[in-house]
């Protein structure tokens, strides 16, 4: 079994595309750490099938999700340079979001998507470092 964990920020709003017959949620997070004080962002293309486009119109830029999914790996070269992309095909995705204002900072709201059956996670409280 090869399944990867990514939390992260979408980069832009999620597209609606048609892979092989079928609808995918498709979109770019975006996740920051700290490191002997050098910041690195990694991306990621993230897959989510949406045979309907439920859940593509609440990916937005700036949100952060959680994946969780089975990631692949391609190269290219691009003037001279190499390059690599990771997709990662979403089997599950949950939204979250902090509390906005000093009331609700205790209470994050979620919602999750695991093939047709909504879950709702417990509590998740880290913070990202952006």
């Amino acid at each position: 079994m090869n399944k990867q964990i990514f939390i992260g920020r979408v980069g832009k709003n999620a597209e609606l595309r048609d892979i092989n017959g079928r609808n995918y949620a498709c979109f770019d997070l975006a996740s920051s750490e700290t490191r002997n004080g050098e910041k690195r962002t990694t991306w990621v293309q993230v897959r989510k099938f949406d045979p309907e486009g439920k859940i593509t119109k609440y990916i937005t830029k700036g949100t952060t999700i959680y994946v969780e999914g089975t990631p692949t790996v391609s190269a290219y070269i691009k003037d001279g340079n190499a390059f690599a992309n990771t997709t990662i095909w979403c089997n599950y995705l949950e939204f979250c979001s902090a509390g906005q204002n000093s009331n609700n900072s205790n209470q994050n709201t979620k919602a999750a998507t695991s093939g047709d059956t909504p879950e709702v996670a417990d509590n998740f409280n880290d913070e990202l470092p952006f």
